[in-house]
C-alpha cells in the first residue's frame, strides 16, 4: 500500500487524546478533554480502513489471500511490544500491589496475552473510569482484544464475500454496519458495560473504515472537486475536536453519538490531499512521529499512570507531565528496539519470532499463574495486611446474584441482614453466629442499594436507572421480609453518601472520586439534592417502621466511619521499605481520620436514624468502636496487628468482627 502519513497524524490525535483523558488534566474543575476516550474509536476506524485495504489489494493483485501471512503480520505488529510492557511491569506489580490486586493483575495479564481482556474486564469491572479502573494497569488492553478479535473473523468474512459475491461487497458491508450500530444503540441502553467492551457493539466502527477502504479502491478519489477537498478534511477535524471536548462517558456511547468522531475520521482519510491545511498539519513531522510511536505509547501510558496512582494515591500536575515524558521515552526505545525489528522479516525470521514470543509468553504465564496460585504472595507484606482480603465481594457468604440467600434453614429463630456493600463484611461472622445459636440466616444485601422503598438508583447525569437497585428490586426485598414470621432484622448501609450525594473528603488530603449516582422517584421528578433528601428521610423511615409494625425486631446499624484513603495500600506504602518494622512504624504514625469530620459528615444520617422510633427498634453505633477511643478526637483504622478496613470505607474481617460483637450484645438482650 502507498504510505499515507496523514493516517499516522490521525493516530497522533487519537493517542494524545487518550493520554490527556487518562491523565485527568483539567482547567479548574472542567476536564480538558472529557471525550478523550474517543481516541480509541479513531483507532478502530483506522484499523478497519488499513486491514480492508491490505486484504482487497492482495486479492486484486494475486487472486488469493494468505490468512497465515496476515496473522503473522498482526502477531509481529502487536505481540512483541505488548509482551515487553508486560514483562517490565511484573516487578512493579510485585512491589506495589497488595494480594488481591496482584491476583487481579495476573488474571488481566493472562487475558491480555490471549487477546480476551475485554471479556475479563466486562465480568470483573462494572464501570470504566471508576476509581478502581484507574488502578488496573492493563485495563486499556480491552481495545486491543476487540481489534484482535476483529482481525480473526473479519478477513475470513471479507474474503468469502469477495470470492462469492464481489458485486455486493459494499452493500453487504453497509448492511453489517447498520446492523452493528443498531445493536450498539440497543445494547448501550440495556447493558452499557457489555456494549462498551464487546466487539458486536464496536464492529460498525471498524466497518466504517472497511467501507471507506472498499469505496476508495473501487472508486478512487481523483481530487477533482476542489470544494469538497478543501472543506471535508476541515469538517472532519471539527467533528473530531468537538467530540473530544464535548462528549463524556454519560453519553450513550457506543451509539449514535459515536458517529461524530467516526465520521470525522472517515472524512479526513477520504478527502485528504496535499493542498489541504488539515493534511499539512497531520503530515507534519511532529504528528507523524507521534503517530509512529502511538502503539507503544498506548501500551506504556496506562500502566505508568496506574502504578503511580497505586503508589501515591494522587498525582500532581508535575508528576503527570513526568509520566507522559516517560511514556514518550519508553515508546521511542520500544519502537526502535522491539516494534521495528520484529516487523522486519529480514531481521527476525519466523523461527526466531515463534521461539522468542513463545518463550516470553511461557515466562509471563508461569509468573502470573504463580502469583495466582500463591494467593498474591502475602508473605512479602507486613503481617497486618498480608491476610486481608481486599475485595469485599470475594469474601461474601452469599455468592448468589439473586435477591437473597437463605442459610441454615429450618431453625425456630430467623435473622435477616439487609443493606448495601457496607453490610456485606458482616455476613460471615453473623453466619457463624447463626450456626452457633440456631438461627435461620437470610441475607438481603445488594451492593450500592440500601433498603429504601419507592426509589430507584439512577445515574446522576443521564438519570438512567441502575438495574441492581430499582423500585421493583426493593419490592422483592419487602415481600420477603413481610412474608416472614417476626424475626430479627439487621439493617444498615452507607447513608451519608446517599444523603449528601458527595463522595467523602476527610479534609486531610483523602478525597474519593466523584459519586456518579443518586436516588430518584419513578417519574424522575426530584430536581434538587434537598428534594431528594426530604424524600429519602420519608421513605427510609416508612420502610423501617413498616417492618417494625410487622413484628420484626430491628437493629439499626449507624454509619461506619469513612476513611478517604485505601487503608491496606496506605499501610503498604508506609512500610514498603521496612516491612519487618511495620508495627513500630504504624505505632508512630497511625492512620486516622478526624472525629469532628465524621460527626459533621453523619449529622443528617443520625438525625434520620434517631427520628425512627418504635418499641421494636434497637441501635448499634460503629463509631463508638473506632472514634474518640484509642486516640482522642480521632477515628482509628487499625491497631498494631489488624487493619479494621479492607479499603477506604468497607470493614475488614477484623473490623466486622468487632462490629458483630456489638450486634451480638443487642441480640442477646432481646
Amino acid at each position: 500500500m502507498k504510505y499515507r502519513p496523514e493516517i499516522d497524524g490521525l493516530r497522533a490525535v487519537a493517542i494524545i487524546s487518550v493520554i490527556i483523558y487518562h491523565a485527568g488534566f483539567s482547567v479548574g474543575s472542567y476536564p480538558l478533554l472529557k471525550g478523550g476516550f474517543l481516541g480509541v474509536d479513531i483507532f478502530f476506524v483506522i484499523s478497519g480502513y488499513l486491514i480492508t485495504s491490505l486484504i482487497i489489494k492482495e486479492l486484486q493483485e494475486t487472486g488469493r489471500f494468505s490468512i497465515i501471512n496476515f496473522y503473522e503480520r498482526r502477531t509481529r505488529r502487536l505481540l512483541p511490544a505488548l509482551l515487553t510492557v508486560i514483562i517490565v511491569s511484573l516487578p512493579f506489580a510485585w512491589l506495589f500491589l497488595i494480594p488481591n490486586q496482584l491476583i487481579d493483575y495476573s488474571k488481566s495479564i493472562i487475558s491480555s496475552v490471549f487477546f480476551s481482556s475485554n471479556f475479563y474486564w466486562l465480568f470483573s469491572l462494572q464501570e470504566y473510569d471508576s476509581e478502581s479502573a484507574l488502578l488496573k494497569p492493563f485495563l486499556h488492553t480491552w481495545s486491543l482484544a476487540v481489534e484482535e478479535q476483529y482481525y480473526i473473523f473479519f478477513p475470513l468474512i471479507l474474503v468469502a464475500i469477495y470470492k462469492w459475491n464481489k458485486p455486493k461487497l459494499l452493500q453487504l458491508l453497509g448492511a453489517g454496519f447498520i446492523l452493528s450500530i443498531c445493536f450498539a444503540v440497543y445494547a448501550t441502553n440495556k447493558n452499557l458495560s457489555f456494549s462498551f467492551y464487546m466487539l458486536p457493539s464496536r464492529f460498525w466502527e471498524l466497518l466504517a473504515g472497511a467501507i471507506l477502504a472498499t469505496t476508495l479502491i473501487y472508486y478512487p478519489q481523483q481530487h477533482t472537486n476542489n470544494l469538497l477537498c478543501r472543506t471535508m478534511p476541515v469538517a472532519g477535524l471539527f467533528l473530531i475536536t468537538a467530540s473530544l471536548f464535548l462528549v463524556d462517558l454519560t453519553a450513550n456511547h457506543p451509539g449514535i453519538i459515536t458517529l461524530i468522531p467516526v465520521a470525522g475520521t472517515v472524512l479526513i482519510i477520504w478527502y485528504s490531499n496535499e493542498k489541504d491545511i488539515v493534511t499539512k498539519l497531520l503530515t507534519s513531522k511532529p504528528f507523524v512521529t507521534v503517530g509512529l510511536l502511538s502503539y507503544s505509547m498506548y501500551l506504556w501510558h496506562y500502566p505508568l499512570f496506574a502504578f503511580s496512582r497505586i503508589k501515591s494515591e494522587s498525582i500532581s500536575l508535575e508528576e503527570k507531565l513526568l509520566l507522559i515524558l516517560m511514556t514518550v521515552v519508553l515508546s521511542i526505545f520500544s519502537y526502535l528496539l522491539i516494534e521495528k525489528p520484529f516487523r522486519n522479516k529480514n531481521r527476525i525470521n519466523i523461527r526466531t519470532l515463534v521461539f522468542t514470543l513463545g518463550t516470553a509468553t511461557i515466562i509471563v504465564l508461569i509468573i502470573t499463574l504463580a502469583f495466582i496460585y500463591k494467593k498474591g504472595l502475602p508473605d512479602r507484606l507486613p503481617r497486618i495486611i498480608a491476610n486481608i482480603e481486599t475485595n469485599v465481594l470475594n469474601v461474601r457468604v452469599c455468592k448468589s446474584k439473586g435477591i437473597s440467600c437463605t442459610m441454615n434453614s429450618g431453625q425456630e429463630k430467623t435473622l435477616f441482614l439487609v443493606g448495601d456493600s457496607h453490610m456485606m463484611p458482616l455476613e460471615k461472622p453473623l453466619f457463624d453466629y447463626s450456626l452457633a445459636n440456631r438461627y435461620t440466616f437470610n441475607i438481603l444485601n445488594t451492593g450500592g442499594c440500601q433498603y429504601i422503598l419507592n426509589l430507584n438508583r439512577v445515574n446522576k447525569k443521564t438519570q438512567k436507572i441502575i438495574k441492581s437497585c430499582t423500585i421493583a428490586w426493593q419490592d422483592k426485598r419487602r415481600n420477603i421480609l413481610l412474608s416472614s414470621t417476626p424475626a430479627t432484622v439487621i439493617i444498615g448501609g452507607r447513608l451519608p453518601l446517599l444523603l449528601s450525594e458527595e463522595s467523602f473528603n476527610n479534609q486531610e488530603g483523602g478525597i474519593e472520586s466523584p459519586m456518579l449516582e443518586q436516588l430518584q422517584t419513578a417519574d424522575n421528578s426530584l430536581s434538587s439534592n434537598q428534594q431528594r433528601k426530604m424524600v429519602i428521610f420519608k421513605e427510609y423511615k416508612n420502610s423501617i417502621l413498616e417492618l417494625a409494625e410487622h413484628g420484626h425486631k430491628i437493629i439499626l446499624v449507624y454509619p461506619v466511619p469513612e476513611v478517604g484513603r485505601h487503608v491496606p495500600q496506605t499501610i503498604q506504602k508506609m512500610t514498603r521499605t521496612n516491612p519487618q518494622d511495620a508495627e513500630s512504624i504504624l505505632a508512630r504514625n497511625p492512620i486516622t481520620t478526624s472525629y469532628k469530620v465524621y460527626l459533621e459528615r453523619t449529622r443528617e444520617s443520625f438525625l434520620l436514624l434517631d427520628s425512627i422510633q418504635h418499641k421494636n427498634i434497637r441501635r448499634v453505633y460503629p463509631h463508638k468502636l473506632f472514634c474518640n477511643t484509642a486516640i482522642k478526637e480521632r477515628c482509628v483504622t487499625h491497631n498494631q496487628t489488624n487493619s479494621f478496613y479492607r479499603d477506604d470505607d468497607h470493614l475488614s474481617d477484623a473490623g466486622a468482627g468487632l462490629l458483630v460483637n456489638e450486634i451480638k450484645l443487642v441480640l442477646e438482650k432481646n
